[in-house]
């Protein structure tokens, strides 16, 4: 359906399929842009005193008025050429620069480098001392015969990219506004913003850790790096200063503002600290972690901690014994590979076996949260309270990100895989759409449809047994059935093939 409605003062097309999509003339040039709102039926222009501009429409049996925004905005794309792989970054919120830390093992630092084309141009080899001095974007940066660590700090400026970037050979770019090159053999791991509750600056941590080895994992301490933004005094574009330098035992992995102190998760040890003159000065520490801490995350008074191994744990600062106690924590082993938080008491994860869990602490706990008199007993070698898996599902790839959003004015959470998949686990809205959704998830297993002749039910529970989750591929395999096969299920089900269609079509629109 195709209806005629004004946009920005201009005659604009709404088209009406399965989404709406909207038309219109931006800058000269007719551009299609689909709308972030569930199917409509029909569509024409609107204006009032709350709504100058907009869509009244009906869909199904209520009728919607939408207010259209943000049209023209695109995503722009550019490539900052890095001298490392980067491994973690942030934005600064009080200058709006982009933060970076790079790092890679076996490169060969610049001192170096230059020293080997010297000796090889001493020695009469120009050919071979040119090859120390191309170009790293093109030819990557020379390989060193030790197996050391080369790390940066990067501060970039991505205000030009709004813009329209600052244009070179290639495009528009990034300015690179300072860079520190960390000392040799360090690896930079981990990066953080804290705020000191004494000093009002926004200060940058930088975690690093020297002579790292996965296989197994050992390093023979880290460093704690603490920077602030100034200007330069010559030029007056911002650059890094360094404030001080804290030598640690462990690896410092995970940062995190708490209460104007710095939280650190080193190996298995969670520790405070707090601004010093010369160095970081330790407060408070716990060392009862099982393995390695990965994450570390701040709700007000209550600390989740994400261990390597062993899933989460609920941790309590209190301030009258100056101690960090676990009160709560996971009865079941999981290797944390990403997770993110869903509301005050209840976290979704997942681990390196392509397991998505969602994990809740209960009401009844979260209501003596604050008593501390059972927080001395230990249950099952751990903490006194337990938190309770209410989800559990089997993807099948280990998942590297969770992010809950808001597609199409609905929530749900996006995850991605390590072979490249990007999904979404959508939360059903009502009784009757689980309902619906799980007759048909039983009816398409019954089918035995699997190439490899596998259970399906098996699949999905090759770890823990599925929990509350419905298989949205298995369900949209009904769209490609037989006919006859089709038939088959609406009558098991008792429902038109037309409905069944329309329900998967809907649960598909509200996501894409």
């Amino acid at each position: 359906k195709l209806f005629k409605v004004a946009v920005q003062g201009r005659q604009a097309l709404l088209a009406l399929s399965t989404a709406p999509w909207l038309g219109y003339v931006h800058q000269d040039r007719f551009v299609l842009t689909p709308l972030a709102y569930e199917a409509l039926d029909s569509g024409s222009s609107f204006a009032s005193e709350a709504c100058p501009e907009g869509i009244v429409a009906i869909a199904k049996n209520s009728l919607r008025i939408i207010s259209v925004e943000r049209l023209g905005e695109v995503f722009h794309q550019v490539k900052a050429p890095l001298s490392c792989t980067p491994r973690r970054f942030l934005l600064h919120p009080s200058t709006g620069k982009l933060i970076t830390i790079e790092t890679d093992q076996g490169l060969m630092p610049d001192p170096e480098r230059l020293a080997r084309a010297k000796a090889e141009a001493d020695a009469g080899h120009p050919k071979a001392a040119a090859c120390f001095n191309l170009p790293p974007v093109e030819f990557g940066a020379p390989r060193s015969a030790a197996p050391n660590w080369l790390s940066f700090l990067r501060l970039m400026d991505p205000a030009p990219l709004v813009a329209g970037g600052t244009h070179g050979p290639e495009g528009p770019t990034c300015p690179t506004h300072d860079l520190v090159q960390l000392p040799p053999n360090e690896a930079a791991v981990s990066l953080g913003l804290v705020r000191f509750h004494d000093n009002p600056e926004e200060f940058v941590a930088v975690g690093t850790a020297k002579d790292l080895s996965f296989f197994p994992r050992s390093t023979t301490g880290g460093t704690i790096y603490l920077y602030r933004i100034v200007a330069d005094p010559a030029t007056g574009a911002p650059r890094f200063e360094l404030v001080h330098s804290t030598p640690v035992e462990e690896v410092p992995y995970a940062f995190a503002p708490f209460k104007g102190r710095l939280l650190v998760g080193l190996g298995p040890i969670l520790r405070i600290y707090d601004l010093g003159k010369r160095r970081l000065l330790r407060k408070c520490e716990n060392k009862n972690f099982p393995n390695f801490i990965t994450t570390v995350f701040v709700q007000g008074d209550r600390i989740v901690v994400g261990d390597l191994t062993e899933s989460f744990h609920i941790v309590r600062y209190r301030r009258d014994i100056n101690q960090l106690q676990v009160f709560a924590d996971n009865t079941t082993p999981r290797w944390l590979t990403a997770w993110c938080p869903l509301d005050y008491d209840t976290f979704a994860g997942a681990d390196k076996f392509g397991n998505f869990f969602i994990t809740r602490l209960p009401y009844e706990v979260a209501e003596i949260e604050d008593d501390p008199t059972g927080w001395n007993r230990n249950v099952l070698n751990g903490a006194p309270y337990k938190m309770t898996e209410i989800v559990q599902f089997y993807v099948g790839e280990p998942i590297t990100a969770l992010q809950r959003a808001t597609l199409g004015g609905f929530e749900c959470i996006l995850y991605s895989t390590v072979m490249g998949t990007i999904g979404a686990f959508y939360p059903f809205s009502s009784r009757e759409e689980v309902d619906f959704f799980g007759h048909l998830e039983i009816a398409m297993r019954q089918l035995g449809a699997s190439l490899c002749g596998r259970d399906h039910l098996a699949f999905r529970s090759s770890y823990f047994p599925v929990k509350d989750v419905i298989d949205g591929d298995l369900c949209e395999a009904f769209m490609r059935l037989e006919a006859a096969q089709q038939l088959k299920i609406a009558e098991d089900m008792n429902k038109p093939l037309g409905e069944i269609l329309k329900k998967l079509e809907d649960i598909r629109i509200r996501i894409l």
